[in-house]
């Protein structure tokens, strides 16, 4: 395959939209469909340079500057992106299908025969999270010498394709694992909601359930009944979740 060449500006955010798309799964709960994707990338260079500028973009960048900090980091919060990773020649050629030395995603970390390694995920334009980890050791090419992290929690992100319903989950944190959730909506409430999702089937129309506090908590479901409260003066909505 032949080696492609990118701008630093492009390749930076590349490998922070890794980092961001990573973190968004997190924050969803599962693998996401809205990804930030290379075209995002590419379009976003001509206002931001490098990673930090692209974290700041998003809510904000934070710096890490030791092994101890990096591991609670990814623990915590997820992947954070190594600015300072040096590699040899050999070890370029095992992280990216790109030419240059850049920035790059370290997912974890591990314990082997020859010591505690940092697990990267490798930069490759046609899959940027199919390709193997990487094992870089722990203090090796400058690897930890400075990575960057997010501040954003991406959970106020949706990354689940709609028409959305939004919902109060509030009473009930762990919604997403039952089989049915039930809605009550203001005649108002309804009437924005129709607005994105259009003629509706009990037992058909497809509707993404979205938390309004995190809309990164959301599941598709499939519309079971609706009814008119005339005492409460809101509608009782039932909704099939399915994964």
């Amino acid at each position: 395959e032949d080696r492609q060449y990118l701008s630093d500006a492009e390749r930076s955010a590349l490998v922070a939209y890794q980092c961001i798309n990573a973190r968004g799964a997190i924050a969803h709960g599962k693998e996401i469909e809205l990804q930030y994707c290379n075209k995002q990338a590419k379009a976003l260079t001509k206002t931001c340079s490098d990673v930090e500028a692209v974290f700041d973009y998003h809510g904000g960048c934070k710096e890490l500057y030791d092994v101890e900090s990096i591991k609670e980091e990814i623990q915590n919060n997820g992947p954070v992106v190594s600015t300072s990773f040096s590699p040899s020649e050999a070890l370029l050629l095992k992280c990216s299908t790109l030419k240059d030395q850049h920035e790059v995603l370290i997912v974890g970390w591990a314990l082997c025969d020859y010591g505690e390694v940092w697990l990267v995920q490798p930069l490759h334009l046609s899959k940027i999270f199919g390709a193997p980890l990487v094992r870089v050791s722990i203090g090796q090419f400058g690897i930890d010498d400075l990575c960057l992290a997010p501040t954003n929690s991406f959970e106020n992100q949706v990354w689940e394709v709609g028409p959305y319903f939004d919902a109060n989950t509030s009473n009930c944190p762990q919604w997403r694992t039952r089989g049915t959730i039930g809605m009550f909506m203001t005649r108002e409430e309804l009437m924005d909601s129709l607005e994105q999702v259009g003629k509706i089937v009990t037992g058909v129309t497809g509707i993404t359930i979205r938390d309004k506090a995190k809309h990164a908590h959301t599941k598709k479901s499939i519309l079971q009944s609706m009814e008119w409260d005339k005492e409460k003066n809101n509608w009782t909505i039932v909704c099939k979740l399915v994964s």
